[in-house]
This record gives C-alpha cells, sequence and structure tokens, in this order.
C-alpha cells in the first residue's frame, strides 16, 4: 500500500525519482506511516472517520470515474491493447508468466476478517456483519476486476507499472482527449492516495487487537498489554511500526527493482496470510466434524456437507494461491532477476514465519 501511494505522489508532482530512488522512496514511505500511525493513538473513532472518507472518496469515486472514462475513451475510438474474446481474458495456467495475476486477486480478498475485531461493536452484529461482508466482497469483485480489465484494455502489458497501473491507465485515456488533461491525471491520483491511506490506517490498529490477546494470555511481554485512554494498545501499535520500517528499509534498497521489491512484498503479504488461512480452515473442518452443534453466531447454511465443501474450497484455493506465490513473473522481472526474487523471498517468508514459534517458546520457558 505504501508503494502504492509513493507511485501516485511520483505521478502527482512529476518527480521520478521520487519512486525510482530507493532512498527518497524509504524516507517517503516511512513519513507516510509514522504520520498515520500518529493519527490512530486517538482510537477508533479517528480510524472510522478517514476509513469512511477514504472508501468513499478515495476508492469508490475515483473507481466510478476510471470506468465512465474507459467507456468514453473505447467509444470514441480508443485502441485495445487485449482481445475480448474468452481466449483473451482468461489467463493460462500453463503460462508462469501470468500466474502472479492470481495472487494479487488473492490479496485483493485478503484481510476482510481484520475487522472481526470490531464486529462487537456493531448494531446487532450477528445480521449485520455477515451482511457488511457480502456488500463489501461484491464489490471488491466488481472494482478489482472490471479496473484491472480496463488497465489491460488501455496499457500494453510492457508499460504496466504494479504500484501506479491505475493512474498510468487514466492518463492513457486522459491524453486521447486532450494534452491539457494533467490535472484530472492528478487529482484522481490524489483521491486514491486518501484511499488507499484509509486502509492504512485500518491495518496500522486491526491486528494490534490481535496481538493485545496474546499479550493478555501471557505470550508477550505483561508491558505489551497495556493501552491508552483510548483503548489503544500503544506499545504492540510502535512494534508494528518498528518491523515495518524495518522491512521497508530492506525491500526498497536491497530489492534490484521498483517492480521487484512490489512483487516480493505483496509475495509475502500472501504468503504469511496464507498460513493463517490453512490454520483457519482445518480448525474449522474439525469443529464441523467433531461437533454436533454450533454455538457461533453465524453459521454457514446448507447443511455439514455445504459447510465442509466451503472450507475444502477455500483450503485447495489458498493451497493453489501458496504455491503460485513462488513462481516470479518472467514479464517483470528478468531470467537474472529470478533467482534473487525466489531468495529475498524464501528468506524473508522464513524469518517471518519462525518469530510466532521462537516467541512461543521462549515465553513458554519464562
Amino acid at each position: 500500500m505504501l508503494y502504492f501511494i509513493v507511485g501516485a505522489v511520483s505521478d502527482i508532482s512529476g518527480i521520478s525519482e521520487i519512486n525510482t530512488n530507493p532512498l527518497m522512496k524509504t524516507a517517503i514511505s516511512l513519513l507516510i506511516l509514522w504520520s498515520l500511525a500518529l493519527t490512530q493513538l486517538g482510537g477508533l473513532k479517528n480510524t472510522q472517520k478517514i476509513a469512511k472518507c477514504g472508501f468513499f472518496l478515495g476508492i469508490v469515486l475515483p473507481v466510478l470515474l476510471l470506468w465512465f472514462s474507459a467507456f468514453w475513451y473505447f467509444y470514441h475510438g480508443g485502441h485495445r491493447m487485449i482481445d475480448l474474446k474468452l481466449d483473451g481474458l482468461m489467463p493460462h495456467l500453463s503460462d508462469k508468466g501470468g500466474l502472479e495475476v492470481f495472487v494479487a486477486f488473492i490479496l485483493s480478498y485478503m484481510g476482510i476478517e481484520a475487522s472481526a475485531t470490531h464486529a462487537n461493536e456493531m448494531y446487532n452484529s450477528r445480521k449485520n456483519y455477515p451482511l457488511a461482508i457480502l456488500i463489501l466482497m461484491i464489490c471488491t469483485i466488481l472494482f478489482s476486476s472490471v479496473s484491472g480489465l480496463i488497465i489491460a484494455l488501455v496499457m500494453p502489458n510492457s508499460e504496466i507499472s504494479l504500484s501506479s497501473g491505475l493512474v498510468q491507465a487514466l492518463s492513457k485515456i486522459t491524453s486521447h482527449v486532450t494534452h491539457d488533461a494533467v490535472w484530472a491525471v492528478k487529482i484522481f491520483s490524489a483521491l486514491l492516495v486518501f484511499g488507499v491511506m484509509g486502509e492504512i490506517s485500518a491495518w496500522i490498529t486491526g491486528p494490534s487487537k490481535g496481538l493485545l490477546v496474546t499479550a493478555k494470555q501471557g505470550l508477550l511481554p505483561v508491558s505489551f498489554s497495556g493501552v491508552n485512554k483510548n483503548g489503544v494498545p500503544v506499545k504492540l501499535v510502535m512494534l508494528q511500526l518498528l518491523i515495518t520500517s524495518i522491512a521497508i528499509v530492506l525491500f526498497t534498497n536491497i530489492s534490484s527493482s521498483s517492480n521487484s521489491a512490489f512483487l516480493i512484498a505483496l509475495s509475502l503479504t500472501v504468503l504469511i496470510y496464507l498460513c493463517a488461512y490453512f490454520m483457519l480452515f482445518v480448525s474449522y473442518i474439525k469443529m464441523v466434524i467433531t461437533k454436533k452443534k454450533t454455538t457461533s453466531g453465524f453459521v454457514i447454511p446448507g447443511g455439514k456437507a455445504c459447510r465442509l465443501l466451503v472450507a475444502a474450497v477455500g483450503f485447495i484455493t489458498s493451497l493453489f494461491a501458496f504455491v503460485v506465490s513462488f513462481i516470479p513473473p518472467e514479464s517483470v522481472i528478468g531470467h537474472m532477476q529470478r533467482k534473487d526474487y525466489l531468495f529475498e523471498l524464501l528468506i524473508s517468508f522464513l524469518i517471518v514465519i519462525s518469530i510466532p514459534f521462537i516467541v512461543c517458546k521462549t515465553r513458554r520457558k519464562k
């Protein structure tokens, strides 16, 4: 998300070094991250305001603008870069270079469960929370699929930037109309930046709620279980920010290119997530098989067979995405960079995945 913001800021300012110079990119990413973190120390009210405004002004509005402008572009003879036949729209599983698209789409749907930490704060959460999740999933599928298709239709594959493809597409569309529409692209980029900032704000406080539970259970030092007057676990938030800052410095300055750093961050996020999803699906399958009656607030309709089918499909899909995440896209990363990409991704994954086991073993000894 931070890489996306930096790419958009680079386009808005016209300073390409913001997105290409590693030191400048690192500094701006850290400045954005820590500035947003300070706004979240005020509690859930601040997060809600930023998230709501960010969603409608920074996600819904830009996407609708992109759709409308794309319709105008093609209606007035804009050139299509891909064929709209079924063969051209469907990814080929035999093409290793196209499988990374699947990883990106998986990431679009990940993290929606992080909002569950606030479910009990909703009115009639048993009914309204699943309804809110359903609405969000429909919006996500529409926004990501249609917007991704527009980018593929407008931009040549070799020119697409992974961190600022939306901005590139709108710039191409507006340039088809007039060369004086640069201001429109900058406004569009600014809205996107605001929307992603809203997402980051939610991510700064959301995961800390889960870590707070582990701290209260003694798996983290007792000092991490404290919260400020607004209910925010400040020490845990600071710990998250420190880890993220280290990741930003390493990925941005070690990776061979901007796209490579973005891909490693994206793939690593997916891999870490999927490990949690594996446990989630296996635990759910065990619960459905061993418990005759569930006390859960929400139950998947259709009986035990339907619940097991949903969990099995989720597990198999996650397993496929896990394997695909290690396949570097040849269209973005050259042959000489493949080994470096895989090495950085694998080492990063092993370090992150080992931390919980080290923490648990150390704390239990104490």
